[in-house]
């Protein structure tokens, strides 16, 4: 991915993570695998925190909401299989399974 935010319509964090500008709704944004080139983002946490970096970074977030703004966030353009992850723990304490829930 470029560093020029001029030219990008995609913005992939991570393998299975990303969004796509969806060109023929105006300013509509949708979910993107850049691994299988469909709209089932999917990721662990550090990826969907890498996505926003991305968004958070990005000239337009200024325009949008100038307070989220931050072009000095460091976006890792790199991130696609080592990263630091959330313990069951963690997850347990933070995201309690519903009833029903599968592991």
């Amino acid at each position: 991915m470029s560093d020029d935010f001029t030219e990008v319509d995609v913005f992939e964090a991570a393998k299975r993570c990303g969004i796509r500008r969806a060109s023929w709704i105006g300013d509509w944004f949708t979910s993107w695998s850049p691994r299988n080139d469909n709209c089932n983002a999917e990721g662990n946490w550090a990826h969907w925190v890498n996505l926003a970096k991305f968004i958070l970074s990005h000239p337009a977030t200024e325009v949008v909401d100038k307070e989220a703004y931050n072009p000095t966030l460091a976006v890792d353009r790199s991130m696609h299989t080592d990263c630091v992850t959330l313990s069951d723990e963690q997850l347990a304490k933070w995201f309690p399974a519903e009833e029903g829930d599968t592991p």
